[in-house]
This record gives C-alpha cells, structure tokens and sequence, in this order.
C-alpha cells in the first residue's frame, strides 16, 4: 500500500467523513482530499504541507515518524519535477514585451493628440466669430422715407438681434425686416450669436432727412 493511502484507510476505519477530520484539526477539508490522494504539489509549499501531514497522521494513529519521513521524500521529488515543468515553459521572448511596450506608448500619443486635436479644434472654433453678413445697407446711407429694409445672412442655428429685438432666420440663414426709423440718424446694430463662437456685432448709420425741409 502506497503511504498516503494509509490516511483514507484509517479514516474509513473509524467512519469518519473528510469534513469530520478536517473538523477536528481545523484545515480545510480540500487538502485532507490531497493529502489522501498524494496530490502534494496541492497542497500549501514547505513547513505548512509537512505540518498537516503530521497532525493528520497523529489524528488517525498512524506512525508519524515513519509518515513524516515518507512524505518528505515523495513530496520533495513531485515538487521538484513541478518546479521543472514550470521552468520548462516557453517565456515569451523580451521583443514581445518590447513591441507591447512601443504600442501602449504609441497608443497613448495617439489619444493625447485625439484629445489635443478636439481641445484645439473648440478652441479655435470659439476665436472665430459668428457669420454675419449685411446686404442692406452696406454703409453709412441717408433716405427721405422713415421705413428702411434690413437685409442679410447668418449662421442658421445662430441667434440674431436687431437693436435688441431677435429676429428670426430662415432655414438658410438670411434674414430681412423692416425698421421704422426716426428723423436724423439712426443706428442698427445687428448681433448674432451662436454657442462656441464669438458674437459678431455689425453696426450701421442710416439717416433720415425731411424731403421737403431739402426743398425749401
């Protein structure tokens, strides 16, 4: 009989189940399991695997002199062939660990120039000002009637003023209202604005005169 089978034996001897004995010494029933199989490399390494195997024995009333010395002998040659089988493992080659470093490296460039490109971008976006294009009047102009039109163009999703009053776009930007103006200069000032833009502010003079005051 092979020494470990001594344990399973001198446990079904005495009716006991694994979870009874690993009761009564207070270690985990799976390395009872293994300590009954000779599954050593199972077991926890050094004084700690020598240590159960020892209690177990005394527990069963085997010889435990004679099962500490049987145990350091198979255990210490199936640890030993462990050891081989793990240095036995193919190691991936330090290139490997060269290109994955070179990737995350590359990858993280990658992402900061990502995230500096869409910073940069907002950035840039928010210097420029808001479209805003006056097609009347393009200047400074003088006009005998009180009503005058103001047309023009701005971005569609932009909000545009004319001397505070918002006025609404059409689909393609351009707009166009009449203003009642007083005698003498007026200002229209015209503001559009738009998130992440800079407002755009057009001001124009327009006077109006008394036609028959100019004819006397």
């Amino acid at each position: 009989m092979v020494f470990h089978e001594q344990f399973r034996t001198a446990r079904v001897r005495r009716r006991w189940t694994i979870e009874r004995a690993a009761q009564e010494l207070s270690i985990a029933p799976m390395y009872l399991q293994a300590i009954e199989e000779g599954r050593w490399s199972s077991l926890p390494g050094g004084l700690y695997a020598r240590q159960f195997v020892r209690r177990y024995a005394e527990l069963l009333n085997l010889d435990r002199s004679e099962i500490t010395a049987l145990f350091d002998e198979t255990a210490s040659a199936a640890w030993e062939s462990l050891e081989r089988r793990q240095l036995d493992v193919p190691q991936i080659p330090r290139i490997a660990f060269s290109l994955w470093r070179m990737l995350r490296v590359v990858g993280g460039v990658a992402v900061i120039g990502v995230v500096g490109f869409y910073f940069w971008s907002v950035g840039s976006a928010m210097l420029e000002p808001t479209l805003l294009e006056i097609d009347l009047p393009q200047s400074e102009i003088v006009i005998t009637e009180p009503t005058f039109v103001v047309k023009g163009k701005s971005d569609a999703e932009a909000q545009l003023t004319v001397n505070g009053m918002a006025l609404p776009l059409r689909p393609d930007g351009s707009f166009e209202t009449s203003l009642m103006l007083l005698e003498g200069q007026n200002t229209i000032r015209l503001v559009a604005e738009r998130k992440q833009r800079k407002q755009h502010v057009i001001e124009r003079v327009v006077t109006v005169v008394n036609q028959m005051q100019n004819a006397k």
